[in-house]
């Protein structure tokens, strides 16, 4: 974040970051380390989106164990000599709000979606990763270009709470290219609806990407919309002129949103 105010000691609680906090890089339960390329990193100190830096830890200690031990933690190397290219790191798939799932189901998909048309460059995708809670059986997303899908990542689209995978990748986004994020659910172990939400027993629809050059975005989501099974089509349906199992809806949330 870019300045300190009165009062602040370095110590926020989650939902109230500081004002203008933007995230620099994600971890979640099971992932490996990450390193940046050699071209790329992000820029810190004057007359840049990050003055100071505040580490946010998501910890979950149910049965309320004395003694639990964490040692979670993160290196940052500084340098004099700027990289050519600035990262940042930007959410995709559903509004939280929007994510209501019904108990007792052993499989419930739902659908973000997301237009690049205000892109004013290329950007490149150097890794992706997933993100739900303790429901999630799977996330992925397709990438689109002019009605054409080009690919569909992660490599596998299974999702275990304990081992969330960021990994590796090398995608090229151009200006005017949807993204459909897509999440399964098994509600079974639920009596009640799940909403969505940042505790683990509330649920989420993200995957995470880290993008060079910046955009200036933290996230680009949607309302989600529901794989219905009986007639093969998301709701609310999609355009005709995309595969009726995209689950596009422009016009979206856009990135500079």
């Amino acid at each position: 974040y870019q300045r300190r105010v009165r009062g602040d000691r370095g110590v926020f609680p989650c939902i109230n970051m500081p004002e203008g906090a933007l995230p620099m890089w994600v971890w979640a339960v099971g992932a490996g380390k990450q390193v940046y390329p050699p071209d790329v990193g992000i820029r810190i100190g004057d007359n840049t989106p990050f003055r100071y830096v505040a580490m946010q830890y998501h910890l979950d200690n149910p049965t309320l164990d004395s003694n639990a031990y964490d040692s979670s933690g993160v290196s940052i190397q500084v340098t004099p000599h700027l990289r050519r290219y600035d990262a940042s790191t930007v959410f995709f798939g559903t509004s939280l709000d929007s994510i209501k799932l019904p108990p007792a189901m052993p499989e419930y998909e739902i659908s973000g979606d997301c237009s690049l048309s205000q892109l004013v460059e290329p950007v490149h995708a150097f890794a992706v990763g997933q993100h739900a809670h303790k429901l999630g059986r799977s996330v992925w997303f397709e990438h689109w270009r002019n009605g054409e899908r080009l690919r569909t990542l992660p490599q596998s689209a299974k999702y275990d709470f304990n081992r969330q995978i960021f990994e590796d990748t090398a995608v090229e986004f151009l200006p005017g290219d949807e993204m459909s994020v897509h999440c399964t659910y098994d509600t079974r172990s639920r009596t009640n609806v799940t909403e969505g939400g940042d505790g683990s027993s509330d649920e989420m629809c993200f995957i995470i990407m880290a993008l060079y050059p910046a955009v200036d975005a933290i996230a680009c989501t949607s309302d989600a919309r529901v794989w219905d099974p009986s007639d093969g089509h998301f709701n609310p349906l999609k355009p005709e002129t995309l595969d009726s199992n995209s689950g596009m809806l422009p016009p979206p949330r856009t990135i500079d949103e």
